[in-house]
């Protein structure tokens, strides 16, 4: 019974020991034991923290040397990325990070096409060029002035830069300037002049076939309603003709109506201006007709490579009174570019059914 009775042995208050017998002895230890056991585990020092994971060590790769002539090449922000996309004319991505996106976009082959108009898709080559004309107070004014007309305005959007969609800047090489677009229903379609195919050829449009043709000998214009494309010239312009108007756009049913009110005159000048820039060197022709036109001469300049051609308006009221039927305009036109190593243009080509590269 020893043993047993060892078990429930613990130290008297006067330091002596003191023995009890039964199981309340063991039930008044059991606390007393556990208490001492928790105070001891809350007063035990804890273990030490792990040690911490090696740190990788990261080596930036070295880029390879300059070639003689080569650009340097500028870091900081992702600028790269947004010269790539203001090169494609397209707005640079937001937030940095432009060298990868401006990778992505020309490892794809698709680069975003600039619509500075809702709807109105522009070909790049012309929003580079056109970047402070698009982002002018003019233009702002252009746009605002859209956004608010309440009527039927031609042509749509998807035709309103046509004449920059067909003819790339690049590929410029004649310039025919009307005024504003036809304002009757299913006529303008962005080129100067020209007209939808299924569309009644205009008087000012017959007249003009009736040039070409005293400049080709053997040509016959094209007759509607023979020739669903006779008052289509979508083929000039695909040839490197610019046919634009001052004035892009028009309320339907209303004869100039948007004149100076929409502001367009100020970017068309520049697109003037853009065109002689770009082709300085090897000059451009223009064909300026009738008044308003004419008045456009002093954006081209003088001097220089480029030539500038006037004649009357081919409308019947003013070619009736003389100035227009005679005046050579496409015949002189083709020997100047003949004359400077440019393939001429064949005006008996006037319609092609591929649409613009840009914008369909």
């Amino acid at each position: 019974m020893q043993s047993s009775l060892d078990a429930f042995v613990r130290k008297a208050p006067g330091g002596g020991t003191k023995r009890r017998r039964g199981d309340g002895g063991a039930a008044a230890a059991a606390p007393a034991a556990a208490k001492n056991a928790a105070l001891s585990a809350a007063t035990a020092p804890l273990p030490p923290p792990p040690p911490p994971p090696p740190r990788a060590v990261t080596r930036r790769r070295r880029r390879p040397p300059r070639q003689p002539g080569a650009p340097r090449r500028r870091g900081g922000g992702g600028g790269g990325g947004a010269a790539a996309a203001a090169a494609a004319g397209s707005p640079p991505p937001a937030g940095g990070g432009g060298h990868g996106a401006a990778a992505a976009a020309a490892s794809s082959g698709t680069l975003s096409v600039p619509t500075p108009i809702p709807g109105a898709p522009l070909d790049p080559s012309w929003a580079r060029a056109l970047s402070a004309a698009l982002t002018s107070d003019a233009f702002g004014h252009t746009r605002a002035f859209l956004r608010a007309t309440g009527g039927t305005v031609f042509p749509p959007p998807a035709d309103l830069f046509a004449a920059l969609n067909y003819t790339p800047l690049s590929a410029v090489k004649v310039v025919i300037l009307g005024q504003d677009p036809y304002h009757n229903d299913r006529q303008a379609h962005g080129l100067a002049f020209s007209v939808r195919p299924g569309t009644p050829i205009p008087p000012s449009l017959a007249n003009i076939h009736k040039e070409v043709a005293s400049c080709v000998p053997g040509w016959t214009p094209p007759r509607a309603p023979a020739d669903a494309a006779a008052g289509s010239l979508t083929g000039w312009a695909a040839q490197g003709v610019l046919l634009l108007n001052a004035v892009l756009t028009v309320e339907a049913h209303k004869a100039g109506s948007h004149g100076r009110i929409a502001k367009w005159e100020a970017f068309t000048d520049d697109v003037l201006r853009a065109v002689c820039r770009a082709h300085a060197a090897r000059g451009v022709v223009f064909l300026l007709w009738g008044g308003y036109a004419k008045k456009k001469a002093k954006v081209v300049g003088a001097g220089g490579r480029h030539v500038v051609l006037t004649a009357a308006h081919p409308s019947p009221l003013a070619a009736n009174r003389g100035g227009w039927f005679g005046c050579g305009h496409f015949r002189r036109a083709n020997e100047i570019l003949a004359e400077r190593g440019v393939e001429p243009i064949d005006w008996t080509r006037t319609h092609v059914d591929a649409p613009p590269a840009v914008g369909r």
